[in-house]
């Protein structure tokens, strides 16, 4: 009955000391341009580490801080006991650019001049994260596009926000229910 609190407060701890390291990114509010600095969004042991550009970054210099955060979180990590599950892994950069229309599209999203298709492209070794693992090397982790869903705690996010895959599956979870509720005997008020 004690592991929900007492990991809500180890994870305080590596959070704070995320913050102390100078890990995450300032989000300001369009309309007050108030910030909070964030070092990413923890859901029980689903984490979302970010890393973002300063004003003296390049992308280089942000996917170092990447791995840096991620090392350090993972060091953390496996302190308490725990450990990165590598084929649970991934990471996805958040490059946009300009769409010519008001408004922002992920650089991976953007065909390329010569047609090429970003699937058969291999990371450039700079852009290889890894996991540190408790009792062997770092593993590497797979760079998932800005379009791509992938499942965690039973919903597909993608990180461009876009809900089509969650939505496609809510509709099949609804329709296989239904299909259950009518072939079954539950009386109409448990339903």
């Amino acid at each position: 009955m004690a592991a929900p609190p007492t990991w809500q407060q180890i994870s305080t701890i590596m959070i704070r000391a995320q913050h102390h390291l100078g890990h995450g990114v300032l989000v300001e509010a369009p309309i007050s341009k108030r910030q909070v600095k964030q070092v990413g969004v923890c859901y029980v042991d689903d984490n979302n580490m970010w890393a973002g550009l300063a004003p003296d970054d390049d992308a280089t210099s942000t996917l170092h801080k990447g791995q840096e955060s991620v090392n350090r979180w993972g060091l953390s990590l496996i302190t308490t006991g725990g450990d990165f599950h590598p084929i649970k892994c991934g990471y996805t950069i958040a490059d946009q650019t300009p769409d010519g229309k008001g408004g922002w599209v992920y650089a991976d999203q953007v065909p390329s001049s010569d047609e090429e298709e970003l699937d058969d492209l291999e990371a450039p070794p700079e852009e290889q994260f890894t996991v540190p693992q408790a009792r062997a090397d770092a593993a590497a982790i797979e760079r998932l596009k800005s379009s791509e869903a992938v499942e965690m705690l039973g919903l597909y996010a993608r990180p461009d926000g876009k809900c089509d895959c969650h939505m496609l599956q809510m509709k099949e979870r609804i329709e296989d229910w239904t299909k259950k509720i009518k072939n079954g005997a539950l009386p109409t008020r448990s339903v």
